[in-house]
């Protein structure tokens, strides 16, 4: 069974399994060792505490990206060239669902930073003077 999980949701489980599983993945270790479980559960235990606290990270980053922060470390690196959607369908003069979509034509070059995609804002321009 796979469930996906993301937002809010993955940043509470993250935060119940950063408490709860270190001690239950001990337990797990002293089962393998005893050869009453199969190694592939501790494998597949890890790999799912892996990737909530992954989506759990990029959740945390797109809604500092959505509130305009630059508080994570990759957009505070982007610097301020970088523009997110809504400001590329401003200067574009187009509806936000236009500007994704220029975007990922690749027209312009863009970079996903947690769950937001961003543009290099001299691009942008550049785009729109030779649309026009």
């Amino acid at each position: 069974m796979v469930a996906a999980v993301w937002g809010r949701r993955a940043e509470l489980l993250a935060a119940l399994l950063d408490e709860v599983l270190p001690a239950r993945l001990a337990l797990m270790r002293a089962e393998v060792d005893a050869g009453r479980l199969a190694a592939d559960a501790l494998v597949e235990m890890t790999a799912l505490w892996r990737d909530v606290r992954a989506a759990a990270d990029r959740s945390r980053a797109a809604r500092a990206s959505a509130a305009g922060g630059s508080d994570t470390p990759a957009k505070a690196a982007m610097g301020p060239q970088w523009i997110g959607t809504a400001d590329v369908a401003a200067l574009l003069g187009v509806k936000p669902r236009r500007a994704r979509q220029i975007l990922h034509s690749g027209a312009i070059p863009r970079r996903k930073v947690g769950g937001a995609w961003l543009a290099h804002r001299p691009s942008v321009l550049a785009y729109r003077d030779r649309e026009r």
